[in-house]
């Protein structure tokens, strides 16, 4: 499989201001999807949502626009991280991932357990309880691997998904600076392999590794965009490997509980990769707006705390006011509390984190100038 003479390095450097209106995007309707949902299952009346399911239903999509906010989650996550490897060493790269990351989305899970044991949300299912088991199982992940998944903040399903793939990632730096191809090619084979062996899932473990090898594809598809993006990757290559992970997808769901819905799901996926290689090279007046740039700033934070304090604040308001006035509420609730995890802890952690790297350059440079 062959790979294009290295482009120039200014055009790899060029800022993607389509890939902020993907982020925005993205986040919208993930809230979205959550919120009509939400209303949905309890039977509430709204005019717009079901407006657009009419629509949706027309084009045989799913409904409260299923799929369109994850799948774009997922294509920008394999997008940008197939990016910032090219100048990044594994250790680097993972310990970036981390400090960006991992404590946003434990104050997520703090504040969700918070909320659970207050009675206002009620986490990955009804019965479940805010116990020392739920806090830890949480934090860590692994309450998404037991029996009996007492998850607190039922979005962080996706994060398993996308800390897998980013210590694949690590791992295929080295070997696929040459061939950039060899990563994707390989995940390929142990997903195919991961979904032989888990075609019965009669436990929750099984079934939520089964639900990562189904949707692993499609990162590895946004890492294959990007690649031939960045000039990386010839176009037939890349089209070649990424059209391999889009059959492995479609397997994932055949016949299998992960994907419930079918062939919507799948022309949705499709959909949604078009959608991204179009406005990957947006660069016009609304992709370049402030507004924008800032909600993609915010789309890890909004997508962490939208769910606990949207919920809770549906299901205060929904009997008191209507169920419009309370998504009103609860997308403001959700942004107020999505702008303070951003500004108090991702945002800090993370500028933290960069002064120190910057900081530990700077003495290494210092003391090889001393001893020369």
């Amino acid at each position: 499989m062959s790979t294009p003479p290295s482009p120039n390095p200014a055009s790899t450097r060029q800022y993607l201001y389509g890939l902020d209106v993907l982020r925005a995007v993205a986040a919208l309707f993930i809230v979205y999807r959550h919120f009509m949902d939400w209303t949905a299952t309890r039977g509430l009346p709204l005019d717009f949502r079901d407006a657009v399911n009419d629509t949706m239903a027309s084009l045989r999509l799913l409904p409260n626009l299923g799929m369109v906010g994850l799948s774009s989650l997922f294509l920008i996550s394999g997008l940008v991280i197939s990016y910032v490897t090219e100048k990044e060493t594994p250790g680097q790269f993972l310990a970036r991932r981390a400090f960006r990351l991992l404590p946003a989305f434990w104050i997520a899970v703090v504040v969700s357990w918070l909320l659970v044991l207050a009675g206002f949300f009620p986490g990955g299912n009804p019965d479940m309880t805010a116990n020392g088991n739920s806090l830890i199982g949480s934090l860590t992940l692994a309450n998404h691997f037991l029996t009996e998944q007492n998850v607190v903040l039922p979005v962080a399903w996706t994060l398993t998904l996308q800390f897998s793939f980013y210590l694949f990632t690590a791992a295929m730096i080295r070997p696929g600076r040459g061939r950039p191809w060899l990563g994707p090619v390989i995940a390929g084979v142990i997903i195919a392999i991961a979904l032989a062996l888990t075609v019965e899932t009669p436990t929750a473990t099984l079934n939520h590794l089964r639900t990562m090898a189904t949707f692993l594809p499609v990162l590895f598809i946004g890492q294959c965009i990007s690649l031939v993006r960045s000039g990386r990757l010839r176009a037939s290559a890349g089209l070649a490997v990424g059209g391999g992970h889009y059959l492995l997808f479609i397997w994932g769901g055949l016949n299998h509980e992960t994907i419930p819905y079918g062939e919507p799901v799948e022309r949705t996926l499709l959909m949604m990769i078009l959608l991204t290689v179009l406005l990957l090279g947006t660069s016009g007046g609304l992709a370049r707006s402030r507004a924008v740039r800032e909600v993609a700033k915010r789309t890890y934070s909004i997508f962490l705390i939208h769910m606990p304090v949207g919920f809770a604040v549906l299901a205060a308001l929904s009997p008191r006011v209507g169920a419009g006035v309370a998504v009103l509420a609860a997308v403001l609730v959700s942004a107020v509390c999505a702008e303070l995890l951003y500004r108090l802890v991702e945002l800090p952690v993370n500028d933290w984190y960069r002064r120190r790297e910057r900081d530990r350059a700077a003495r290494r440079a210092d003391a090889a100038s001393a001893g020369s």
